[in-house]
């Protein structure tokens, strides 16, 4: 009987030069459906307030604002965990997370102990601001650490829509069945669609919003410029990319400022409270970075309450 041998017609196929069977097959489809399952790089990680301290401390009977980051968004709009940890004593907690002012959750605070709240966007903004705020029936809250993380999910069928494609082990692995030249490149090219789509900060710092100076470890009150923070950008790529360097910061009444964000070459300056997002181009090689704020009216404190740093689609 005849045997026919399936050959791609494409210059780029891939070869593995090993003679494939059902099983490796199956190993090498799965792999890459675990790859589109698990792959969730954190985003975001922080502790609120002086290290070593209680962390944000609510007492307020309405929502306060604790703490706002930027998230790079996803095409897939996977769930999201943000995870706490908090406690409540003298009532009870709770904390709330909104994602661009659209998608939210909540979770009730006792005991000292981590806490998370899913939620699933329906949105795709890149980058999504997320507000965390709380609120006690009495007493005290306290939230240490705050963490923002993709969550696990089971392997699906088909295309998402970042480009990432399941492939259904059964069917390609059946006797007989041919091996073509889409499956290998869509194996070849799903670890890169999920790098584009689902990334992770590189550089993240967050404070208590509206936390007095004694409390906020990135705040200054001189006229000349004061470094409030150092951080380290590893270079993470083969050359020059894209990123986003967002910062957030806050004054006293009366207070105006002029702070400065430096990544190697890169300076970004703001006289602006609240959000400033700005593109800069890096290089491959790791780099120290600062911020730095100097007082230019008025009396009292400028605070960075959040910045962070991630790769650009």
């Amino acid at each position: 009987m005849p045997t026919l041998a399936y050959f791609s017609m494409s210059p780029a196929a891939f070869f593995s030069g090993v003679k494939g069977n059902a099983g490796l097959y199956a190993e090498a489809l799965g792999n890459h459906n675990y790859l589109g399952a698990e792959t969730r790089p954190p985003a975001i990680m922080g502790y609120l307030g002086p290290i070593g301290g209680d962390g944000a401390a609510i007492t307020a009977t309405g929502y306060v604002d604790v703490s706002r980051f930027y998230f790079p968004g996803n095409k897939d709009n996977r769930a999201i965990n943000f995870t706490f940890f908090a406690g409540c004593g003298g009532g009870t907690g709770t904390i709330k997370a909104t994602i661009d002012g659209t998608d939210s959750g909540t979770v009730s605070v006792t005991s000292a102990t981590s806490y998370t709240i899913t939620i699933t966007p329906t949105t795709a903004t890149d980058p999504s601001e997320v507000v965390i705020e709380g609120l006690v029936s009495a007493g005290q809250m306290n939230i240490t650490f705050l963490g923002a993380q993709l969550r696990q999910a089971d392997a699906d069928l088909g295309a998402d829509t970042s480009g990432f494609t399941y492939l259904d082990t059964a069917t390609y692995t059946a006797t007989g069945a041919p091996h073509v030249s889409e499956v290998w490149e869509r194996m070849a090219n799903g670890p890169r669609q999920l790098a584009t789509d689902r990334r992770s900060c590189i550089v993240n710092l967050v404070d208590q919003l509206g936390a007095a100076s004694a409390r906020s470890p990135y705040a200054a009150d001189g006229a000349a410029p004061e470094t409030v923070a150092r951080f380290w950008y590893p270079g993470i790529d083969a050359g020059t990319r894209e990123y986003t360097l967002a910062q957030y910061w806050q004054a006293d009444g009366g207070v105006s400022f002029s702070a400065t964000i430096n990544v190697g070459s890169e300076a970004v300056t703001t006289t602006a409270a609240g959000w400033t997002s700005t593109t800069v181009t890096l290089p491959a090689t790791g780099l120290e970075g600062s911020a730095k704020v100097k007082i230019t009216g008025g009396s009292g404190y400028a605070y960075l309450r959040s910045l962070q740093l991630f790769r650009k689609v």
